[in-house]
């Protein structure tokens, strides 16, 4: 109450303690103030609280600041079907048990190396998928070695590993409709932003925004400026390009 000067504090708590003198016994004696502790006081003096908390903090000793990580990740956009892969780091390599194969260990997804052939196979939507290089252009398998399916068949059972086989409606009807997925494989952190075809303005009511319609994600371009702005995880990134 600012008008009387006056302070209640209600449920008060003893969230810790320090007795340089039994540090043996702190939780005993914290066990015992917190049992005869008042869980109320009424009627403190206002002025006499904030000195006593301007001492405290005074004090205390400086905190020091949290490094926060704010790299912007890697962002892919596509307007066709697309899929995003994620390598944790520089891919390492383990060579699967009784086979030839090699397989990329630090990714959830089953992602296998033929080093005779010098191609990738990763299976994604049901079926196997070839490239080159990690970073495609992944086709889908035309002649891949007998072996893939018995080490599929392994990890299946397994569980080890994620054959994503369960895209979303829009990719499983690409695929039902014959067209493959463009696979990005990312060893840094990524996102996919993706849109159902080229990209399809809509004013926003009471704005001079334009909203992307025809896409999941959240994207808003600014025609004034020329940017285009993603919220991916809580975060707005901003672009002058999505292509780049």
């Amino acid at each position: 109450s600012r008008a009387e000067n006056l302070v209640t504090l209600n449920d008060i708590a003893i969230t810790r303690g320090s007795f340089p003198a039994g540090p043996d016994n702190t939780e005993q004696y914290l066990q015992a103030l917190r049992s005869s502790a008042p869980r109320q006081m009424a009627d403190l003096s206002l002025q006499h609280l904030q000195a006593e908390i301007a001492v405290a903090q005074a004090q205390s000793p400086p905190q020091k600041p949290v490094a926060v990580k704010n790299d912007v990740p890697r962002i892919y956009f596509s307007t066709r079907p697309a899929m995003l892969v994620q390598i944790d780091g520089t891919p390492v390599l383990r060579q699967v048990a009784g086979y030839s194969l090699l397989r990329i260990i630090n990714t959830y997804a089953l992602i296998l190396l033929d080093e005779s052939r010098g191609m990738y196979y990763l299976h994604a939507v049901g079926q196997w998928a070839q490239a080159q290089s990690l970073d495609g252009p992944w086709t889908p398998a035309a002649q891949q070695p007998a072996s893939l399916n018995r080490i599929l068949t392994t990890f299946t059972k397994s569980g080890q590993v994620n054959l994503l086989n369960d895209p979303s409606a829009y990719i499983a009807q690409s695929v039902d409709n014959g067209v493959f997925p463009t696979i990005y494989v990312s060893t840094v952190p990524a996102e996919l932003v993706m849109t159902r075809g080229t990209p399809s303005y809509e004013p926003i009511p009471a704005t001079s925004l334009l909203d992307i319609a025809n896409t999941d994600d959240n994207i808003i371009v600014d025609p004034e400026n020329s940017l285009q702005y993603v919220l991916i995880s809580g975060r707005w990134f901003a672009t002058q390009s999505l292509e780049t």
